[in-house]
């Protein structure tokens, strides 16, 4: 992992209006042709400083999970819940949780990933969120990196999935 600190002033603009969306539970996307930086930006909005400054007394509350979608297994729907529920699980690994939770999680994720139970994906993924956000009160943040190819390829059913995961 490299680690290249911006500082707090980077994209001031965008990235006001990126936590404002976010404060308000609602998504949003960033557009741009390639090489401008929006995978910077968004390992931007994960620094610990930038949260603290921007989510103010709340910023623990919030969990960001950066999703790339390079990582994928497999271009599919069930390929984006497994990856989903991977980054979701590394990004609790690094914080001190009740190991209830993580072996919880763990279990989820390994339910995922049997070839018997790999179309229950989504279902493990929710239960994960749910555990997660219900048992440890935090709000979490998907940040999807790469997303381009599977906004053209994944049925209209997967992101309506998301929207249901989200509300």
């Amino acid at each position: 992992l490299k680690e290249n600190k911006l500082p707090l002033g980077f994209r001031t603009k965008e990235v006001n209006s990126i936590f404002d969306f976010i404060t308000s539970g609602d998504c949003c996307s960033i557009v741009g042709v390639g090489s401008v930086g929006k995978s910077n930006l968004l390992r931007f909005l994960q620094q610990e400083d930038v949260r603290r400054a921007k989510l103010g007394q709340e910023w623990s509350k919030f969990q960001f999970v950066y999703i790339d979608a390079n990582k994928l297994l497999q271009q599919s729907d069930w390929g984006l819940f497994e990856l989903m529920l991977h980054q979701l699980l590394a990004e609790l690994s690094r914080k001190e949780i009740d190991s209830e939770i993580l072996q919880t999680v763990d279990e989820l994720y390994h339910r995922a990933v049997e070839s018997i139970t790999q179309h229950l994906a989504l279902r493990y993924l929710d239960r994960a969120v749910s555990t997660i956000c219900g048992r440890l009160g935090l709000r979490l943040v998907f940040l999807f990196d790469e997303f381009d190819y599977l906004c053209r390829t994944l049925p209209s059913q997967t992101f309506a999935a998301l929207r249901a995961l989200r509300d």
